[in-house]
């Protein structure tokens, strides 16, 4: 950007002095930055070449008053080679020319979008599909606007919510719920005692030839990636009420329109009288125009262009308006104020849920789609889409979440099938005696010692069933799995060895003190077990109360030369037993601990 102070030097050819008279009547502030805005011009194209050669002869017709202006032609993957031709050929003397070709068939709504993207907050662009035809004041009425209401200091921080300059007049209104209705400008100003020729301000935008601004062509890619993502609202779900666009799933208008909507954005539009435009559109047959409907709807949609004879200040008062004067048409043709459209976009913001909007009408626009769409559902998050998904209408779309929905659900019952015939294999197996489970050891209530409990029975059942439906079938599993394994099993109960550490207990007497050890002879001599006993626990409780009735144990003093004189002593004066490294206290049983040797461990 250019100082405010510096000189500006304006270059025009002979031809264009006489159309250059709006030049004129911008402010000082404004003609300082002339250099400084780039308007860009991207053309999409796919297989229509007589159409393409008709827009290209008239920009190369039109007045650019000393700019260089880039050029781009997008052509589709299905354009065929006179298309291609005609647009490596093409002879552009007022800036470069660069030519791209899709290599998978995008639709209009990537065609568009991804035909241009801003370099700076200072470049500007303009999108022309290939049956459109522009006026040669065309960007004579680009420039005025831009620099008028973007860069004069009057008016630069109050069009903050502008975010486009449209190049055709309307005619008819296409979003109302009941269909097209009819638009003239020029009544419905009359009606409001306003000037008929007034430009005005509306929220519809333009694809029949406008400029788009970087901020708000920058915000729009990102709503659009967010809002295909589904990462915070699903596609199906209608942002606008009652509007005809939702019904547009596969055009990119019914999406920069929920961002015109949320933000109460607002495009620029000329109102020159007998509906003079700087761009008209043929309406010829094309991806969304069938034969049928051409001849019908091309004397409803085309107006006529102006000419070098016409001025672009045939306006009121023979300058542009200021912007606070510019009347307001919503989204339904309905006039408007600037706080209406923002706080009901605000509303239907609030009403997402998505995200907190903060209603503040003297803060500027923040550009960032991500105070509209944030992301709750988190197992979405960063699932860009790689191509266009919106194939069909929105039933169709619904018709396909419901059976991606119901593949989840089959997977699942895949799965779980899966793992129960694995379950009921794994129990059939222990019951006919090839593989026997594991026994639990869980912790026995007196000092932690462990007992080993029986083999268990899985518990099976089928999805959706309960067990106290399979409680039998449970039962008679678990009687059959402990049966083999006592059949597998011997059952010889061999000797248990006793492991007592020696009971060390307080004497009268210091020299009294002795130290039985209860694993001693006279219990190696016990009679033999009896193999004919009723239970096996039965022989195991024997064994126990042999084990004490025969242990002799002594008492004898704790030895005072030990290392800490407060051993075996608590704090109130109590005597403990010292029994493997721990104490216990006196008035408190110790357990016998007992280990089992052989298979009969395993059996236990």
């Amino acid at each position: 950007m250019e100082a405010e102070s510096a000189t500006v030097i304006i270059s025009l050819d002979k031809h264009e002095m006489q159309v250059a008279d709006w030049i004129a009547a911008l402010p000082l502030d404004a003609l300082r930055h002339w250099h400084t805005p780039r308007i860009d011009i991207s053309l999409v194209t796919n297989n229509r070449p007589a159409s393409l050669h008709r827009l290209l002869s008239s920009l190369q017709k039109a007045h650019y008053f000393g700019d260089e202006v880039p050029l781009y032609l997008n052509l589709e993957q299905t354009a065929d080679s006179v298309t291609q031709r005609l647009a490596s050929d093409f002879d552009w003397p007022y800036g470069s020319v660069t030519v791209r070709h899709r290599i998978v068939l995008g639709g209009l709504m990537p065609s568009i979008v991804e035909s241009w993207y801003p370099a700076s907050n200072d470049t500007y662009g303009v999108f022309l599909e290939d049956d459109v035809e522009v006026s040669p004041m065309f960007y004579g009425w680009l420039k005025m606007t831009i620099l008028y209401y973007r860069y004069s200091m009057a008016m630069r921080d109050r069009s903050t919510r502008l975010f486009g300059v449209s190049l055709y007049q309307q005619k008819f209104f296409e979003l109302r719920p009941e269909g097209r209705q009819p638009f003239d400008a020029h009544v419905l100003f009359e009606s409001l005692a306003l000037d008929p020729t007034l430009p005005y301000l509306s929220q519809i935008p333009c694809s029949w030839g406008a400029a788009y601004f970087p901020e708000v062509w920058r915000e729009f890619h990102l709503y659009l990636a967010l809002r295909l993502s589904e990462m915070a609202v699903p596609i199906a779900d209608q942002i606008v009420p009652e509007i005809r666009s939702n019904k547009w799933p596969q055009s990119w208008k019914k999406y920069i329109i929920e961002l015109i909507y949320l933000r109460g954005y607002v495009m620029l539009y000329p109102n020159y009288a007998n509906y003079s435009s700087l761009s008209t559109n043929h309406v010829e047959k094309g991806t969304h125009i069938k034969d049928a409907v051409v001849s019908k709807t091309r004397a409803q949609y085309e107006v006529p262009l102006m000419t070098r004879q016409e001025s672009l200040l045939a306006l009121p008062s023979g300058r542009l308006p200021s912007y606070e004067t510019l009347p307001i048409i919503d989204l339904w043709g309905m006039v408007a104020t600037d706080d209406d459209i923002i706080e009901r976009g605000w509303q239907s913001a609030a009403l997402l849920d998505s995200c907190p909007v903060p209603f503040r009408l003297d803060v500027h626009p923040s550009y960032n789609a991500r105070e509209l769409l944030c992301a709750k559902d988190y197992e979405r998050v960063n699932r860009y889409v790689d191509t266009q998904p919106l194939a069909g209408s929105i039933k169709d779309i619904q018709r396909r979440r419901e059976k991606e929905a119901q593949q989840i659900l089959r997977d699942r019952e895949a799965q779980a099938n899966a793992r129960i015939t694995a379950a009921l294999a794994q129990a059939e197996a222990a019951a006919q005696g090839d593989m026997r489970e594991r026994p639990m050891m869980v912790p026995h209530p007196d000092h932690g010692s462990e007992h080993a409990d029986g083999p268990r029975a899985a518990v099976l059942r089928q999805p959706g069933e309960t067990v106290e439906a399979h409680r039998e079938e449970q039962e008679e599993l678990a009687r059959a799995a402990n049966a083999a394994e006592q059949r597998q099993t011997p059952h010889i109960i061999e000797k248990y060895t006793p492991r007592q550490p020696p009971l060390v207990e307080q004497g009268d007497n210091d020299d009294d003190a002795d130290v039985v050890d209860v694993d001693s002879s006279e219990q190696e001599e016990a009679s033999p077990l009896d193999l004919d006993a009723d239970s096996e626990g039965e022989v195991i409780s024997d064994i126990f109360e042999s084990a004490r009735s025969r242990a002799k144990v002594q008492e004898i003093e704790e030895d005072q030369d030990s290392a800490d004189g407060s051993d075996g002593v608590d704090d109130a004066g109590g005597v403990e037993e010292e029994v493997g490294g721990r104490f216990i206290p006196k008035d408190r049983r110790e357990p016998l601990g007992w280990e089992m040797e052989g298979e009969a461990a395993d059996q236990e």
